[in-house]
């Protein structure tokens, strides 16, 4: 596993983790590619290091997959399963 990128740009299969979110706090995750890729969500479950899926799901298309979460927990992890093209990931508080 690894951070997201700092461009924000997923381009191979894997796990990426997005930390710092804030416990409670809903937030808007966008993601966006031009060929089809499949990912699911997940959130730690805290000291233990586990994750636990939050979402499951596929992205076909250039049409954007969107989810809105409520952080449990301060690191989301976004895991692909497989893709053709980079994914562009947007993750925005909702106010």
């Amino acid at each position: 596993m690894a951070n997201l990128p700092s461009n924000n740009t997923i381009t191979t299969t894997g796990s990426y983790d997005i930390p710092r979110l804030i416990p409670g706090r809903e937030y808007l995750l966008t993601l966006r590619t031009s060929g089809t890729a499949s990912a699911f969500l997940s959130f730690d479950d805290g000291p233990s290091g586990s994750f636990s899926a939050v979402q499951a799901g596929a992205m076909l298309g250039a049409n954007p997959s969107e989810a809105r979460v409520v952080a449990p927990s301060g690191t989301l992890r976004i895991n692909v399963t497989s893709t053709t093209t980079p994914i562009r990931v947007n993750l925005v508080p909702v106010l």
